[in-house]
């Protein structure tokens, strides 16, 4: 079974940069009962044979082994995938045999062109977090920024962010079916704002759907995982306030100007 020419019968993408929050919409959008959630299978695949960044540009003559073959299986609806990538074993056979939407979580926006034509997905939901919050969750893991860190590595930081935007929104500017949300908004109304996601994408909400959203959003505790997609939606919106200071968070911003970009985010 594979994605027939029309549109309509193509995946759901939500596509933005690591440590932006994708988990957490993905996992809110794939939670749907007329979904079929996958958690980053061409980028699982990918790590799994590789090191180094995830972010890359793709384009039809460097498509990378990892990823021709995961979007093999995921246009056969192939359930031979990496188990990482099932993150809701129940919307699989032989627990359900409804027929559902797939719903993609990707963290390569460098990507999105070859997934545009590889997939011709019914939408691309882009999301994009403040330069400070994707800078201050990869500083906590030990990605980048550590604490020896100049303000000349914070600047460079903030000109990659918008250099790869800039160059995400050079692949999907012929795609007319590109959403582009902010993960700072859906962090204010995250009720709201998945029920109108749900209509726009044709998902179906329901009392799981709510409840999944409502848990997702109002975890009280900040969980130690940092990988977890339970959380304060509100308070984690701008809490790399405390931990970067204005010095840091100016010169990130300088880097980030660099660019000419939508006014997503000033400092």
């Amino acid at each position: 079974m594979g994605f027939k020419a029309g549109r309509e019968s193509g995946p759901i993408f939500i596509v933005g940069l690591p440590r932006s929050g994708s988990s957490w919409v993905g996992g809110c959008l794939g939670i749907s009962s007329s979904a079929l959630y996958y958690r980053e299978p061409c980028t699982r695949a990918y790590s799994a044979a590789n090191e180094g960044r995830v972010v890359f540009e793709v384009t039809p003559d460097n498509v990378p082994d990892a990823y021709l073959l995961s979007s093999q299986k995921l246009c056969r609806h192939s359930p031979h995938i990496r188990p990482s990538v099932v993150a809701y074993p129940h919307q699989w056979p032989p627990f359900s045999r409804n027929v559902r939407v797939p719903v993609v979580k990707e963290v390569n926006p460098l990507a999105c062109s070859w997934f545009i034509d590889r997939f011709n997905p019914r939408m691309m939901v882009v999301l994009v977090r403040h330069p400070a919050g994707i800078a201050s969750s990869m500083r906590t893991l030990g990605w980048v920024l550590g604490e020896a860190s100049t303000l000349d590595d914070w600047r460079r930081f903030g000109a990659r962010v918008a250099r790869e935007w800039q160059q995400m929104l050079a692949q999907i500017a012929d795609c007319d079916q590109v959403k582009i949300v902010r993960y700072e908004d859906i962090c204010q109304a995250p009720l709201e704002t998945f029920q109108g996601l749900y209509r726009e994408l044709g998902l179906e909400w329901s009392a799981m759907s709510e409840q999944w959203v409502r848990g997702s959003s109002n975890a009280k505790l900040q969980s130690k995982d940092h990988f977890s997609i339970r959380r304060d939606s509100a308070k984690n919106a701008y809490r790399w306030r405390e931990s970067i200071t204005q010095d840091q968070l100016q010169a990130l911003m300088e880097g980030y100007a660099e660019y000419e970009l939508p006014d997503w985010y000033q400092a």
